[in-house]
């Protein structure tokens, strides 16, 4: 009951309590003043509800009597939501006070809130001693002989008068409430909420949820920049053979159910959706856990950690340069000694930090994991990685790549230009694609583009190209041998000049 009384009022009230007390106290007046409709309750007839040592800032009181019987025309039936509301309070506390208060909580009774300020006192209060707070809902008023009391009633909200709903718990005040010991746990929570301790500000959910916010945006702009470059480097890498096509095996499962290319457009709105939610949420909480005064200190404590531990790590990699650089040359050592001994000491390290290694090698895969889940067009597992026969783990990106194949099959340029050879066929029919044409082209290719003739395929059956290409090559044949024999003639006229020569000199 504190927790749910807790976060609902606070939700809804977006004023500090101090302030909130501060206000409600200059209508309240004391128990002399004989223009304010009194009340009077007794603590010890009180409950208190509170959780886990904080109190909700409230009470429910059993035998609350009325100074004046005619205040009781302040009162007023109460329905709808402040029915409700006042009604679960009865319910699920009531039980706690002493008949006959105690015996309503099986159903609730009428609801009566008051219409003007009605303060609520102990009976022991006095113009300059008192423990004074506001009557807030309480059961039917019951007539007696001594007077008008109710049942029971909750105390402790400083509410408006045109609405009980807008509450604000711990309107307590007055020196004479340390005495009583049943509100110890409510005037210390009281104290603590005054000094910030307890609740966040205001600015602090804002700036929480503008991070947030902006994170989002951020992301999301990533994601939708990201995929269409994406799109058009992974269909330029397998027209390039970058990635393997026709000539590798496993482009044979691409081909087979086309059907799962529907999923595609459920991944790019709910990926990024979710992805947007998780984000948002990671940003929020650490935001708020970094300016919330109570997780703050916490926070500090963590990263003060994080910071010595990036100065280790620091040290440890300047120390691991100069020793990699003393004792190592590839992969060879140069003072082999120093070498054992560095490795056996950063082994006996490692094998205490290796624990904490594993721990943040696992946040950082979750971390990439939430960051890449809108991103169904980049794997996150390695190829053959999450593959369990036709299953695959993470069969967004090959659904992808399939996807992409299937538009490219009906857009490559080269279905785009053989469908033009076939249409320039069948309207120009023996005109078209004939010897000299190829000719021509082999000609056109070989001058300008000669690197082309590498990535060229013969095939047994292309006759025309075949021949094309084995004249071309037994002329520059022919040529280079032609060259080589007047080359081999020339030195053999040389020679046979300086035989000559040489004969007749002896």
């Amino acid at each position: 009951l504190a927790t749910l009384i807790i976060g609902s009022v606070y939700v809804e009230s977006n004023t500090d309590t101090a302030e909130n007390t501060a206000s409600s106290s200059q209508t309240r007046r004391t128990a002399d003043d004989p223009e304010e409709c009194l009340a009077f309750f007794e603590p010890k007839k009180c409950y208190f509800p509170e959780s886990n040592g904080t109190s909700a800032g409230f009470a429910i009181c059993a035998g609350v009597s009325l100074g004046d019987p005619a205040c009781v025309d302040r009162f007023k039936n109460a329905t709808g939501p402040a029915f409700d509301f006042y009604c679960d309070i009865f319910q699920q506390g009531v039980e706690q006070l002493p008949p006959p208060a105690s015996l309503i909580y099986d159903e609730c009774p009428g609801i009566y809130w008051p219409t003007g300020v009605v303060t609520t006192v102990t009976s022991d209060s006095t113009r300059e001693m008192y423990c004074a707070t506001n009557l807030n809902g309480c059961t039917e008023p019951v007539e007696s002989y001594y007077g008008t009391y109710f049942d029971a009633c909750v105390i402790g909200f400083g509410s408006p008068i045109d609405n009980p709903l807008l509450i604000t718990p711990f309107n307590f005040e007055g020196d004479l409430c340390s005495n009583y010991t049943e509100m110890e746990s409510l005037l210390k929570t009281k104290a603590a909420i005054q000094e910030g301790d307890y609740f966040p500000r205001k600015w602090m959910l804002q700036s929480s949820t503008s991070i947030g916010i902006i994170s989002v945006l951020l992301a999301g702009f990533i994601v939708n920049v990201s995929t269409i470059p994406s799109m058009v480097i992974t269909t330029l890498q397998f027209r390039s053979g970058t990635i393997p096509s026709l000539h590798d095996p496993y482009f044979k499962k691409y081909r087979v159910g086309l059907l799962g290319t529907t999923f595609l457009l459920g991944a790019s709105i709910w990926g990024a959706f979710i992805t947007s939610v998780v984000i948002f949420v990671l940003s929020f909480v650490f935001t708020f856990l970094s300016v919330y005064q109570v997780t703050r200190p916490f926070v500090l404590t963590f990263l003060s950690l994080l910071v010595g531990i990036s100065v280790t790590l620091v040290l440890k990699i300047s120390i691991s340069f100069f020793l990699n650089k003393y004792n190592f040359v590839g992969f060879y050592r140069r003072h082999p000694l120093v070498a054992n001994i560095s490795s056996l000491c950063f082994e006996c390290w490692h094998l205490a930090l290796t624990a904490s290694y594993v721990i943040f090698r696992i946040v950082k895969l979750f971390v990439i994991i939430i960051v890449y889940a809108g991103r169904y067009d980049t794997p996150l597992l390695a190829k053959g990685v999450g593959e369990i026969g036709p299953i695959k783990l993470d069969a967004f990106p090959f659904i992808f790549k399939q996807d992409l194949l299937a538009i490219d099959a009906h857009r490559h340029p080269y279905i785009e230009r053989l469908g033009m050879m076939y249409m320039m066929k069948l309207r120009h029919g023996d005109n078209f694609a004939k010897r000299a044409g190829s000719i021509w082209r082999l000609l056109f290719v070989f001058a300008l583009f000669p690197w082309l003739r590498k990535n060229r395929v013969l095939d047994d059956d292309d006759g025309i190209d075949i021949d094309i290409d084995t004249e071309m090559e037994s002329s520059l044949l022919q040529e280079k041998m032609q060259e080589k024999i007047a080359a081999l003639n020339a030195k053999i006229k040389r020679l046979a000049a300086r035989n000559s020569f040489l004969a007749k000199k002896k």
